[in-house]
């Protein structure tokens, strides 16, 4: 059994369709299946001499940034954190169990400091708030955070 050209030519471009729709569908769904998450951490004022500032830092080290009392960088500043860093808040970030956190912890009183995280991943959006009390977990996240910020590299 002889193809002519023209029936070639369709059958190439069939498969070649065939993979470049297979193909895409599968790219499309590892890309979608990728966890990414961020973490925002605020820390109000107090009547001590307490550290104040905001920072978000996304999966992919963008960060935004506002120091407010007492650090290093007062005012915005956004950027990139290197992979290093990165890989440590994701460790810490990803290692907690937010699902189990309760959304407040500890009770304001005059002299304590309002602090809020926030995590949102995927299919999980957790904020909390707190002024003692909190999690292991969100004490290490914060403490590395403090010293981030207060770093020449950053």
């Amino acid at each position: 059994m002889k193809i002519d050209n023209a029936t070639k030519l369709l059958l190439v471009f069939y498969l070649l369709m065939c993979t470049v729709i297979l193909g895409c569908g599968t790219t499309k769904k590892a890309i979608t299946d990728i966890a990414t998450w961020s973490i925002e951490l605020k820390k109000g004022g107090c009547l001590d001499n307490c550290i104040s500032y905001n920072i978000v830092i996304r999966q992919d080290g963008s960060y935004l940034y506002n120091g407010k009392y007492n650090v290093k960088y007062l005012g915005d500043k956004s950027g990139k954190l290197g992979t290093k860093k990165i890989a440590v808040i994701d460790g810490l970030v990803t290692g907690s169990n937010w699902n189990s956190f309760k959304s407040e912890y500890g009770t304001q009183a005059e002299d304590s400091q309002r602090k809020e995280i926030n995590y949102n991943a995927d299919r999980i959006n957790k904020k909390v708030v707190y002024f003692r009390m909190e999690p292991q977990e969100i004490k290490e996240i914060e403490a590395y955070l403090d010293i981030l910020i207060q770093s020449d590299e950053f």
